[in-house]
């Protein structure tokens, strides 16, 4: 297992959302906390053990394990090269031969052919984009799932980062500060060509430490199931 590479530099102007967290001194836990249960529980009952799925911005691999353990494969994508080569040093050695990971920009043309996994997986990042970006995603997304394959996000509303250094609200670069019935609304006109659930997801409050600002994290979850029709 090749050491964990350096931090990546935000560029938030460019949507990269990466906050500089050195991941080689963040222990064997994800810095994200821990999963939500209800999204856990979604995942094990919508897989198939000959499943390939796609955990887009995958992070340093919060749900990673949870997903690889059920399917025959995934591949992790995010724009951070610290963070996926802490998910593969933090996955189980019974489940790496799964995991193959490629940093990619997600706001660019995925590098996959139409209709090659048999679900998405986003969690912890969607959130962070407009509009415009989501409708570019999301047209992404639904071209690499197969015909009756999944889409799982989570969403985070009603977000407030708390700095522990002089108590003021963080906001990364233009972030759309979506509420719980917006975003609902939104996401409900974006997800054109899939049959769509909403469910409610637990309520967060993480203590964010390994970040280059300190903060503490408190938001409402949204959680999204969506099968292309």
């Amino acid at each position: 297992m090749s050491k964990i590479t350096k931090p990546h530099i935000p560029d938030e102007k460019n949507y990269i959302f990466s906050e500089g967290i050195d991941y080689s001194k963040t222990g064997q836990t994800s810095v994200f906390g821990k999963e939500d249960k209800v999204l856990v529980k979604i995942i094990n009952k919508i897989t198939r053990k000959d499943d390939i799925w796609l955990n887009l911005a995958s992070g340093d691999g919060r749900y990673n394990a949870v997903l690889t353990k059920k399917i025959k494969k995934t591949f992790a994508i995010d724009i951070d090269k610290g963070a996926l080569s802490k998910l593969l040093y933090i996955t189980p050695k019974q489940l790496r031969d799964k995991v193959e990971t490629k940093q990619v920009n997600i706001v660019k043309k995925l590098p996959f052919k139409n209709n090659e996994f048999d679900g998405v997986l986003t969690t912890g990042t969607l959130h962070l984009f407009n509009k415009i970006l989501l409708k570019k995603i999301f047209t992404e997304i639904k071209r690499v799932i197969k015909p009756n394959g999944y889409f799982l996000q989570d969403f985070a509303t009603n977000i407030k980062r708390i700095s522990k250094k002089d108590k003021k609200l963080i906001i990364f670069g233009d972030e759309p500060l979506y509420e719980y019935d917006q975003a609902s609304k939104m996401l409900k006109k974006l997800l054109v060509g899939f049959n769509t659930t909403f469910i409610r997801g637990e309520d967060i409050h993480e203590n964010c430490q390994e970040t280059s600002e300190p903060y503490n994290f408190y938001c409402n979850t949204l959680i999204i199931l969506s099968r292309k029709m």
